[in-house]
């Protein structure tokens, strides 16, 4: 059986008749009840989140792919992603928090590598984060998205 199937159906038979049993049974009965019927309204809403995480992984594997055949500058080593996140995780943190800030959604190892790619033209290992978060956010994406 696919979920598909349950796009379309209307849940309103089905939570009337767990509203006349949650009135039957008395307090344990009508607890049990309502959660039940909370748990079935969800269920779409838990769908969709589902269906969203899975577009937005196939997206970023795209752009993952994307860039390594794009040869845009040398890819830095899991090991050395590893180091920088240890070393700078104020930084990554920051970096993250300011993108979603701005609606956008990028992997930890591309605003690594984008960030080390943008140190490395500055001729540094890694350069310190600008103090406005504006003028942050205008330096990666810029380098996120050359």
């Amino acid at each position: 059986m696919t979920l598909d199937r349950f796009i379309d159906v209307d849940l309103t038979t089905a939570l009337s008749t767990l509203h006349h049993l949650a009135l039957k049974e008395g307090d344990l009965g009508r607890d049990y009840w309502t959660q039940i019927s909370e748990l079935l309204k969800d269920a779409a809403s838990f769908k969709q989140r589902a269906l969203v995480a899975e577009e937005k992984l196939r997206l970023n594997r795209q752009r993952a792919a994307s860039s390594r055949n794009e040869g845009g500058g040398p890819r830095i080593s899991t090991k050395e992603r590893r180091r920088i996140a240890s070393e700078y995780p104020r930084d990554i943190a920051r970096m993250q928090k300011t993108l979603i800030s701005a609606g956008k959604d990028y992997q930890v190892d591309e605003m690594i590598q984008a960030w080390n790619e943008h140190s490395s033209q500055m001729g540094a290992v890694w350069t310190r984060l600008p103090k406005s978060n504006d003028e942050l956010l205008l330096k990666l994406l810029s380098a996120l998205e050359s």
